[in-house]
């Protein structure tokens, strides 16, 4: 089994980050993995975590549209789900796996409560 902490550590949205900051980060996330076509989240679905993408391509997508017009794609070694950080917290797109995904999500709950308030 491979170390969750080792992982998160090495993911480039780490880089410069502080350590206690990571520490917080590895505590509050679960390895997930998602199928070609399983969506991760839907429009005005409640943002309530965000993710490290490690392996694999999401595809941002417009629901309303017919056919789905594909935004923008995040890929490897980036994140997604950036709607957890702004009220009212709910999903401005549809996140579809591409192919095989293996990500890393991390709870708005658990972070909001541990990360140090602004001065």
């Amino acid at each position: 089994m491979e170390n969750l902490g080792r992982i998160i550590v090495e993911h480039p949205f780490c880089n410069g980050l502080q350590p206690d900051s990571v520490e917080l980060l590895i505590s509050c996330a679960s390895n997930v993995r998602f199928e070609a076509d399983q969506h991760l989240f839907r429009e005005g679905g409640e943002a309530n975590h965000f993710g490290l993408i490690r392996e694999g391509k999401v595809a941002l997508e417009v629901a309303a549209e017919r056919p789905r017009r594909i935004m923008e794609t995040a890929a490897e070694g980036e994140v997604l789900g950036w709607s957890w950080l702004v009220a009212p917290y709910r999903w401005h797109f549809d996140a579809r796996a591409v192919g095989p995904v293996r990500a890393h999500r991390d709870r708005r709950q658990v972070l909001a409560r541990e990360m140090p308030k602004a001065p």
